[in-house]
């Protein structure tokens, strides 16, 4: 008879299922990246969240926060080598805004950074459990559709506009979209939600005249499926968003100080 797991045993067990959540700051040749999905602080740790309802991002941690963290991070490094340097504009802009108790190394401020801008009030909002997750799964749905779509359009490119390779291009993009977004209909809670979501969609991309016109259609649909769906969300704070968003996106060619400010700028 096998011998059963001691109190003890089984909690270790589970301690080492679990995955790490404190930010790790990685170095490589590229510069600096982030590991793990942080921890919430200050007004993501303060947000009131219901029964049945988590905290969502409106920018996605992995898919715009985290590059945005490490293309200010490593250009930080590149500018600030001299001794000393590099700590001391952290801590000035840190203070700037606001932020106390700040730790003593690059590495442990740039993990506090990442808390508080991955924390801000104006980037969470507390909704729907099946929501949340439903709209995961549509995003993910959405970057394998928009690879397709990219292909499609490259090649009706390649092709000086020959009706028959536009023509094929089309038929594929309808049918993959029915293949891709299609309902799964599994009657769960979160897989009933995407049903709905992807059910319009599909109508959308149908409706495009061109693989180019569903290219920029998918595009603007991974970022806006998160935004329209967001009952939480008010119009300010969209704005607000997609504002810092929109800045952040140019703002590499800056002096590596001013994109620190950027990105605090969404600390609240």
């Amino acid at each position: 008879m096998p011998s059963q797991a001691t109190p003890a045993q089984k909690a270790a067990a589970n301690k080492k299922k679990k995955k790490p959540t404190k930010f790790q700051i990685v170095r490589d040749a590229s510069g600096v990246s982030l590991k793990h999905r942080g921890r919430f602080k200050g007004a993501g740790k303060r947000m009131k969240v219901k029964a049945g309802q988590d905290r969502r991002h409106l920018l996605h941690l992995d898919e715009h926060l985290k590059p945005h963290l490490a293309q200010v991070f490593s250009a930080l490094e590149r500018e600030f080598k001299a001794p000393g340097a590099l700590i001391t504009v952290l801590n000035e802009e840190c203070a700037a805004v606001g932020l106390k108790r700040l730790p003593k190394t690059v590495d442990t401020l740039m993990v506090r950074i990442a808390d508080e801008v991955n924390s801000s009030g104006a980037n969470l909002v507390p909704d729907d459990a099946a929501i949340n997750k439903a709209i995961e799964l549509v995003r993910a749905d959405l970057r394998r559709y928009l690879v397709e779509a990219a292909t499609a359009t490259n090649d009706v490119f390649m092709a000086d506009g020959a009706q028959s390779v536009f023509d094929a291009a089309m038929q594929r993009l309808r049918k993959l979209a029915d293949d891709i977004l299609g309902a799964k209909q599994e009657n769960t809670p979160i897989q009933d939600a995407r049903d709905l979501i992807t059910a319009d969609i599909r109508k959308l991309i149908k409706a495009e005249p061109s693989p180019s016109a569903i290219h920029a259609l998918v595009n603007d649909l991974t970022y806006s499926v998160t935004f329209d769906l967001s009952q939480g969300a008010k119009r300010e704070q969209t704005k607000k968003v997609l504002d810092w968003q929109r800045r952040m996106a140019s703002a590499g060619d800056l002096p590596a100080r001013e994109q620190l400010k950027l990105l605090l700028g969404i600390i609240e």
